[in-house]
Parts: structure tokens; sequence; C-alpha cells
């Protein structure tokens, strides 16, 4: 079945948010009553790690005044407070600071501000809530996307287990625009075994991405590798040549590779010189540039 891959849609930064801070301390952050927030996605995601528990994003902009209201008469609630303390691990980011909240708005897509988003510590989507919420309002949202989250986990599993290929089909590509690669490679790698030679490309390039989200970027190689070699194989197609050159760009700027991005942009610019995807390949390379972490000079 043919399917399309929205690599814009699902930019990856992970890889630079856990370099940024990894070795912060748990308490580093800025604290309202019962609950404190961390201030780097890497101290956020060590706490997950350790605890178990999802992250709880608030992202902010200074000149946003609902966002001030939704600290002071929401997140500053004792009924919020006492709700939240021990479930999350939390997060506060500026979505202007030219790094982690930045990167974070273009990975979720959040254009409105206030937004709350609960990701885990791999920085897949579990759920959002948009816009100023009173306390009740902020916990009752935040408890359906939960519950909506869980349901789509049990219908992982069964989907998983039935095996029914257009239901895994749809729930992988759900999985991978949420940013769950892992699961979403674990369902694109069950879909392989069943597809003809001929038709096999666009899957294994969307096992590429799926295994990118999930920080396994050997194995997004070895997928996008594959990807080409079955393109070949087929006749080649122009646009699939044009997304997986913009992978090969988004894998190495996920791993911090200056030299390598450089070069793949520099191909993927003489290869398709009018193509979208060198637009967003240009875009990769400067974001790394522009980088305090991402080590480019």
């Amino acid at each position: 079945m043919p399917r399309t891959i929205t690599f814009a849609a699902v930019l990856p930064f992970a890889a630079a948010l856990l370099a940024g801070g990894a070795s912060a301390a748990a308490g580093e952050g800025d604290g309202h009553g019962a609950i404190q927030w961390h201030r780097t996605a890497g101290a956020a995601i060590a706490d997950a790690e350790t605890t178990g528990r999802p992250i709880l994003v608030d992202l902010y902009a200074d000149w946003c005044g609902w966002c001030k209201r939704l600290d002071r008469q929401t997140f500053s609630d004792p009924g919020f407070q006492a709700w939240a303390a021990g479930r999350f691990a939390l997060l506060r980011l500026d979505v202007e600071d030219g790094g982690e909240g930045s990167r974070l708005r273009q990975r979720f897509g959040a254009r409105g501000l206030p937004t709350t988003l609960i990701v885990d510590s791999r920085l897949a989507r579990i759920g959002a809530v948009h816009g100023f919420k009173n306390a009740p309002e902020m916990i009752a949202g935040l408890e359906a996307e939960l519950d909506r989250h869980r349901r789509l986990i049990e219908e992982y599993r069964r989907t998983m287990a039935d095996g029914d290929r257009p239901a895994l089909t749809a729930l992988a590509d759900t999985l991978h625009q949420r940013g769950d690669g892992q699961r979403a490679a674990a369902i694109y790698q069950k879909l392989l075994a069943g597809e003809p030679p001929g038709d096999r490309a666009r899957l294994e390039l969307a096992l590429a991405d799926a295994r990118r989200l999930a920080l396994d970027y050997d194995g997004a190689e070895q997928a996008l590798t594959a990807a080409r070699a079955s393109a070949r194989a087929a006749g080649g197609e122009p646009r699939l040549a044009e997304a997986m050159a913009l992978l090969d760009v988004l894998i190495a700027r996920d791993r911090g590779d200056c030299e390598r991005v450089t070069e793949a942009v520099e191909s993927l610019l003489a290869r398709h010189p009018k193509s979208r995807a060198s637009i967003d390949a240009v875009s990769a390379l400067r974001s790394l540039e522009n980088d305090p972490d991402g080590g480019c000079t």
C-alpha cells in the first residue's frame, strides 16, 4: 500500500536534547510550591528515566500573556500541584530560545501558545493540551490525553498480536507521526516480512525514519541502505530518491555529525536542486550550526 512519509512533521531533535544538560541535577529548575520545573530537557529526561514517569512540558514565550496566566493561575494552583507532584517530570522551555524550546516546538508542531505536552523519555508524544485552561480543566484535559494514549498502546499490543496488515499500517503511521519511533519501527519491521520485493522501498524508508526517531542511528542507516537498494531494483522514483537524500541529512544532523551532514546537504543540492527537500536539508544544517551543543563552528 503506498504511503507518504512527511519528514517535516517528525523532525527528531532528541539527540541534541539528550546532549543538552543531560548531566544537570534532577532538582535543577524553578519551583512553585509542591512541584519543581526543570529548565533543560536533559535534566527532565534523566528524571523521567530514573522514575519511569512521563514528562510534562510547558512551552511558553516571554511575550505570551496567556502563558503567564497559565503559570500564575493553573500551574501554581494547589490542586494542580497536588495532582502533578510525583506523577510527572516537569519541563519548562521558552520556544524562542533558539535551542531546546525552539526544537521541541518544531518537532511537535506547537504553533499556538501556550502548549502543554506530555512526552515520554524518548520524546514520543503522549498527548497535548493547547491554550489556557484553569486547573480543573487542565487536569481533565491531561487525564483524557493519558487515557487516549493508554488505549493507543493497548491497540498496539492487540494489533501486533492479530497481525492485520491494514490495521498495522495505519497504526504504524499514527505512531510515526507521534514520534514513537520504537513502536513504529517494530510494526514496519513486521510489515516488511510480507512485502513484495518491488514494494519494499517505501516501507524500508519508513523503517529508517522510525529508527532515527528511536535514536537507533546505525539501524536507521542500515534500513536506508536497504531502501535505496530496493528502489534501484524497482526502477527508481524521483520523489522517493529525494526523501532518501533528505533522510540521509537528518540522520547525520541528529548524530551531530557536522562533516557528514554538510556532505549530505551538498549531495542533495547537487542531485535535487529544485526539490522542497533541499530547503529542509539546508534548514537542518543551519540548525546544527546554530546549536551551541551541536559541536559545529
